[in-house]
């Protein structure tokens, strides 16, 4: 693969980077944090081949706006509201470009799953999702869950597995229990009432034989008034030059 295509991976990255697998929930954030912001490195695997981008993560906690400003690989914005409507601005050319869908709301996001307390289930019953199974492995909650079948759902299966009441690893399956994707959370931190993960690691199988390994880091949290609020509040050009979006 060659290098341009591995950079291109992080405009969805960027993406990944605000919003989880799709695990959607209606319970609000609550308590006095407002605003938050971190640091964040990503890394992606893929073919041999690697690529990084930096960058900073906003997020508000009262409207859920949330805010992905990339410095490098590219200078980039990525926006997510609680709504879902979703947009991505390049700065080098004035371009813009805007979707819309309940995939892509920041109640998608890592941060709004920890930050809500849902760590039991990390949103799978908003989905629909039902519990077949809990049980105690080497002293680790293991549960596992089977989508409604009423509706298209991203995995068959999802195993949660989690170490003193924090999630630490999810496996998302097939019909077959064939493994699709895994993510590892690690590296806790306490903010405010919760804890969140700094790391976070996540494998996307793509064939028998081919993965695709992303991780993110994250790193100098701000709270509150240490939150630096020109991207979080930044609007983009009038005269930005709107695009469709390619895949």
């Amino acid at each position: 693969m060659r290098k341009a295509k591995l950079y291109k991976l992080f405009t969805i990255s960027a993406l990944t980077a605000m919003l989880a697998i799709g695990l959607i929930s209606g319970i609000a954030p609550q308590g006095t944090l407002k605003k938050l912001s971190l640091k964040l490195h990503t890394r992606a695997l893929v073919d041999g081949q690697s690529a990084n981008s930096h960058g900073t993560v906003y997020y508000n906690v009262q409207d859920g706006r949330l805010v992905t400003k990339l410095d490098s690989p590219f200078d980039q914005l990525v926006v997510s509201s609680a709504l879902g409507e979703h947009t991505t601005y390049e700065f080098e050319t004035n371009q813009v470009m805007m979707s819309q869908g309940a995939n892509l709301s920041s109640k998608n996001s890592f941060l709004y799953t920890f930050l809500s307390g849902q760590l039991s289930d990390m949103g799978l019953r908003g989905l629909g999702y039902k519990m077949v199974e809990s049980k105690i492995e080497d002293n680790l909650l293991v549960t596992e869950w089977v989508a409604p079948d009423d509706r298209v759902s991203i995995a068959q299966n999802v195993k949660i597995v989690s170490e003193n009441s924090l999630p630490i690893f999810i496996g998302f399956y097939d019909q077959d229990m064939n493994i699709q994707q895994k993510t590892y959370y690690t590296n806790y931190h306490p903010i405010s009432y919760m804890q969140i993960p700094l790391t976070i690691t996540e494998i996307q199988f793509i064939s028998e034989v081919d993965s695709i390994i992303t991780q993110r880091k994250y790193s100098d949290l701000a709270l509150n008034s240490e939150v630096d609020e020109k991207w979080l509040n930044f609007n983009i050009p009038t005269d930005a030059k709107n695009i469709k979006m390619t895949k």
